[in-house]
C-alpha cells in the first residue's frame, strides 16, 4: 500500500481495498509502545496499595485506539499462606479489578511446595476513548499483616530461608490503531 507525504496535506494512507476506509485498513496495527522497568527491590506490609514504581504516561493518538497492557512481576512474601495483590490503575481509578472486590490479581504462595515466590504476569485490553494523555500504573499489597516483596523472592531450602534478589519488573503499554 502507498503511503503518501504531501507537505500541505500531510500524511494519507489511500484505501486499496474496495469499500473499506483508508483507517479501516489500519485498525489493529501497532502506534506505539512505551515501557517502564522496576530494578529495584521493595517491600510492602500490607497496609495499603503502594505503588510499584511501574508508571508509564501515554497520549492516544486517537479516541479509538486501544491499549494492551502487559506486566511480569517477581514477587514473594514472608510466609508460606500470603498472598501479594497487584492493581492497574488509570488516571487515578483501578481498572481490570475482577468481580470479586479490591486487586484483579493475586500471586499466591503454595505452602504444599514451600516455594514462597511468584511471577504474577497480567495482559489486560483498555479502550480509554480519549486522546487525553494517559497515566497507567501498577500497584500492589500483601494480603493480611505479612511482607511482600518485589524483584526479590523468599524461598525455603533445607530449613532455611534464601533470599533472591537482582530480579526485573517489566510493564508494557502498546497503543494499537482502532
Amino acid at each position: 500500500m502507498t503511503t503518501i507525504v504531501d507537505g500541505t496535506t500531510g500524511i494519507t494512507f489511500p484505501s486499496t481495498i474496495s469499500g473499506v476506509s483508508a483507517i479501516q485498513q489500519y485498525s489493529g496495527r501497532v502506534l506505539q509502545v512505551q515501557t517502564s522497568v522496576l530494578t529495584t527491590t521493595a517491600s510492602n506490609n500490607g497496609a495499603a496499595y503502594a505503588d510499584t514504581g511501574l508508571t508509564v504516561t501515554i497520549t492516544p493518538t486517537s479516541s479509538s485506539s486501544k491499549f494492551l497492557i502487559q506486566w511480569s512481576i517477581p514477587n514473594g512474601s514472608d510466609t508460606s499462606t500470603a498472598s501479594v495483590g497487584f492493581n492497574l490503575v488509570r488516571n487515578g481509578t483501578n481498572i481490570a479489578q475482577g468481580t470479586g472486590g479490591t486487586y484483579n490479581l493475586t500471586s499466591s504462595n503454595d505452602s504444599a511446595t514451600s516455594n514462597h515466590a511468584a511471577i504474577n504476569a497480567f495482559v489486560f485490553l483498555d479502550s480509554p476513548a480519549t486522546t487525553s494523555a494517559i497515566t497507567y500504573k501498577v500497584q500492589w499489597k500483601a494480603q493480611g499483616s505479612t511482607t511482600g516483596y518485589i524483584n526479590r523472592t523468599n524461598a525455603l531450602n533445607g530449613g532455611s530461608d534464601v533470599f533472591q534478589s537482582g530480579m526485573i519488573s517489566t510493564f508494557v503499554v502498546t497503543e494499537i490503531a482502532g
